[in-house]
């Protein structure tokens, strides 16, 4: 380990050799500990059905559960069954939305337990619908709904908890993925220590874990494929490896529409697998036709994106597509008076800053516009240093552009499809809909930039700047969960 750390290259005993070669495992199982607890307490400190939708998310993974089917997403007699309704009336759970006075009642579980052991055989199989979420994939809710069978004694606020323990595992599983990519695309051990490190303390991971959201599962399948890729462009292209990132691609969209964004990286993976095989074997022919075949399809999906946006637009196609222009445009960066707005003052600082680092409950539970502002500052200071790292290194980054365009590839697509989708929803109901857990399918490449970006500074200094961003990246953690304490029991 201390070779790895410093680069120190002299002989070392075979005890110092037996102890470097274990550091790393004792390392990533000391992050996924922090993961795990951190998860673990998030589901315990939020009242049931207060994490985001939760209140749609719990009665599907129920119904089918007890009945085997997906719920109606616009008949039937209730969304949440007998059982839910009766915990959180109880509990007065379901008055905790937008009342910033409200409390959560759990010295009135005695009580609850009683109302729950009179409901006839069968209350928990009446959430038949309508529900919101009846129209995503049921593979996040099969997951779930193990959980709920295999939960000891068949109480309904123990199942519910159980069911937030399948997120809590995703979010170990994640920061495990989260190291392993960063020991494919970064050199030596600390930098792999802060990539994994930043996932297992970013603040809002670790709420999305501990409720009840298909969120996680899109972040455990996204880290996945990213990493799948990253092996794919570094070593090869195998079946194994091949088999894995279409098995996580598919996965992704059973999950979620929103999984569908891996797509294009997987495209990407593709036209590159066959350029390099092309290349090896001095097939000029077939290296052009695979460029060419490329563009192509760029060409295809931005056309495809043009009759997307001109659908939902109210006016000619051109100006439908300039409107989107200013949308963006707005959305990231002050709005000039010439540019009309559509929709709420909604955009980055909303999205990037507040709902990303906190954001808690049903994302009314948010630290003071004080906080907030630090943070973004610090996370502009963090966008100069990657910006100025990669020019001080562009030769590096040049030299290993399929990585960096895998990388880019990944990001853009998953924000451009959140947007087409905002877009949509702003021309309908004015709703921008987009929120910072949309942002944490990428967790795992916000974890290895900073790590590259840290790992890029001199010697000396790049640990001490790593050991200060996860110290205040554990405060953000552990002040969320403080936050939420003291907003719903305090």
């Amino acid at each position: 380990m201390i070779e790895e750390l410093t680069g120190d290259s002299s002989e070392t005993s075979p005890q110092q050799q037996a102890r470097a070669s274990r550091a790393p495992r004792i390392i990533l199982a000391a992050l996924v500990f922090v993961a795990l607890a951190q998860g673990a307490v998030w589901a315990l400190v939020t009242p049931p059905l207060n994490g985001p939708d939760e209140e749609s998310h719990a009665p599907y993974a129920q119904y089918l559960a007890e009945a085997g089917k997906i719920p109606s997403e616009f008949t039937g007699h209730g969304t949440s069954s007998e059982q839910i309704f009766s915990l959180v009336g109880g509990l007065g759970a379901d008055a905790l939305i937008d009342n910033p006075t409200g409390r959560i009642n759990w010295p009135a579980s005695a009580s609850v337990d009683r109302s729950l052991a009179k409901l006839p055989p069968g209350s928990g199989n009446t959430g038949e619908g309508p529900n919101p979420a009846a129209s995503y994939p049921p593979l996040y809710y099969g997951l779930v709904a193990i959980a709920y069978r295999l939960t000891p004694g068949g109480k309904i606020v123990d199942r519910l908890l159980m069911m937030r323990f399948v997120g809590v595992l995703l979010f170990g599983l994640t920061v495990a993925l989260t190291w392993l990519l960063a020991g494919v695309v970064l050199a030596g051990l600390w930098p792999r220590v802060v990539a994994a490190g930043l996932v297992a303390l970013q603040p809002k991971l670790g709420f999305t874990a501990g409720v009840i959201n298909p969120d996680i599962l899109i972040t455990a399948i996204a880290t996945g494929f990213i990493l799948a890729a990253a092996l794919i462009i570094r070593r090869g292209l195998t079946k194994k490896r091949a088999v894995a990132i279409l098995a996580l691609t598919a996965a992704a969209a059973a999950t979620h529409p929103r999984g569908y964004f891996l797509v294009a990286p997987l495209a990407f993976v593709a036209w590159f697998s066959a350029r390099r095989a092309a290349t090896q074997r001095d097939q000029r022919r077939w290296v052009t036709i695979i460029n060419v075949l490329g563009i192509m399809t760029v060409a295809v999906a931005l056309v495809a994106i043009a009759v997307l946006i001109a659908r939902w637009g109210k006016f000619a196609p051109a100006s439908d597509i300039r409107q989107f222009g200013s949308y963006i445009f707005n959305f990231y960066l002050p709005r000039p008076d010439f540019l009309t707005q559509l929709g709420p003052d909604y955009g980055y600082q909303q999205v990037f800053i507040q709902t990303f680092f906190s954001g808690f409950g049903q994302l009314d539970v948010l630290p003071s516009a004080t906080f907030i502002s630090l943070v973004q500052d610090g996370v502009m200071i963090a966008l100069i240093a990657l910006y100025s790292t990669v020019v001080a290194r562009w030769s590096t980054v040049r030299a290993d552009w399929p990585m960096v365009a895998m990388l880019i590839t990944v990001v853009v697509s998953m924000l451009l499809l959140v947007h087409l989708v905002s877009y949509r929803e702003l021309q309908g109901n004015g709703d921008p809909i987009i929120t910072g857990r949309y942002l944490l399918p990428a967790v795992g490449i916000y974890g290895v930039a900073a790590a590259w970006v840290m790992s890029s500074l001199p010697r000396r200094a790049g640990p001490v700047v790593a050991a200060s961003v996860l110290s205040i990246s554990a405060v953000l953690a552990l002040s969320g969960i403080g936050l939420t304490a003291l907003r719903f029991y305090g």
